[in-house]
């Protein structure tokens, strides 16, 4: 059986930019505040731990009124920052980049019990192009190692509070190559100008 919400509301601000502090070195910043609740939710299932061994879930989902309690994966406030720094050179051109991710913590379910705590993660990559057609990189994610879960629900019963983990740290190495007619393609595409991406996305995990 579905139980579904009547009447939710969803508030907030959020920007973004970009801060050249210098020629090749600019700041990508963005931040958002969320303020979402719901308005009218009667009989939202519930699994309060257990207050005696083995503290499980109760054997049958409770029903409580959810009313003005935060909605599930909406963090009140999120940031990030990356800052990426190209140096050409005459053996080809390097880049350094780092990202930081700030998630103020959120519930994972309407009655607001099991909760995912703050956490920051912040990344690195450095790249090297010695011509057109080669690159390679070295990256590393979740730099501090921070142990936050991806996925994570309530079950009635022994099964309890099961969970995903996210990714711990993390480190890659790869490499590419083009071919003529893909830097041709891309340049036409690109009316002959060439741009450069950020390595990181503004948002993780």
């Amino acid at each position: 059986m579905t139980i579904q919400c009547r009447r939710s509301r969803v508030k907030g601000i959020e920007f973004e930019g970009t801060l050249l502090v210098v020629p090749g070195l600019p700041f990508n910043f963005g931040a958002t505040y969320l303020n979402a609740t719901y308005r009218d939710y009667r009989n939202a299932p519930s699994g309060p731990v257990q207050t005696a061994p083995p503290y499980d879930a109760p054997p049958l989902l409770l029903s409580v009124d959810a009313s003005g309690k935060g909605l599930p994966l909406a963090p009140r406030v999120t940031a990030a920052l990356a800052v990426q720094y190209t140096v050409n050179t005459k053996i080809g051109n390097w880049t350094f980049a780092t990202a930081y991710h700030h998630n103020s913590g959120f519930s994972w379910e309407p009655d607001n019990l099991f909760r995912q705590q703050f956490y920051d993660l912040f990344s690195r990559q450095i790249s090297y192009r010695p011509n057109e057609r080669f690159s390679i990189s070295i990256w590393s994610k979740n730099l501090t190692d921070k142990i936050n879960a991806a996925v994570a629900t309530t079950r009635a019963g022994p099964a309890g509070y099961p969970f995903i983990a996210a990714p711990t740290r993390t480190y890659g190495l790869p490499a590419g190559f083009e071919s003529s007619s893909n830097l041709e393609r891309d340049a036409s595409a690109r009316g002959g100008g060439r741009c450069i991406l950020p390595p990181f996305p503004k948002g993780e995990g």
